[in-house]
């Protein structure tokens, strides 16, 4: 899991433009989540997965880009919050409603869409070296994706 995490870092900060910490831990959410985006006190982005969330690759791949979308386009409008505090818990801004989260939701999934096309495309590429789909995918938006 090192080699994934550290492409996960790096694509990233590919695809945001700034570093993101990646933390498998479980997000402290006012909804169930099986990922959560925040903003750190010091402006900065964290991405928590949930450890426990046993699913195939290509879905932990459809959470990654989902939540990197939300970096992308509403890391600007996130409240911060102490991420070191184990019970912070992130929540939707207080004037967010039904109808502006489920917006929010549809356009992380449309800019993650639009990534994993673009990964699903060409992954094999990298798979020949590599073995494993998850980290072929990332190599392929690390290496051959151009914004």
């Amino acid at each position: 899991m090192n080699e994934a995490l550290e492409l996960m870092h790096a694509v990233a900060r590919k695809l945001t433009g700034q570093a993101v910490t990646i933390r498998f831990k479980e997000p402290q959410t006012s909804r169930p989540a099986n990922a959560a985006t925040c903003k750190g006190l010091d402006g900065a982005a964290v991405i928590d997965i949930d450890p426990y969330w046993n699913r195939p690759d290509d879905e932990l791949f459809r959470l990654f880009t989902h939540e990197l979308a939300h970096v992308v386009l509403h890391l600007g409008i996130m409240t911060p919050v102490n991420v070191t505090i184990a019970s912070a818990v992130y929540h939707a801004p207080s004037k967010s409603t039904d109808a502006v989260t489920r917006s929010r939701e549809a356009e992380a999934e449309a800019l993650a869409d639009k990534w994993r096309k673009f990964a699903m495309y060409g992954w094999e590429n990298h798979y020949r070296v590599h073995r494993s789909r998850f980290i072929s995918m990332l190599k392929a938006l690390l290496y051959d994706y151009n914004k």
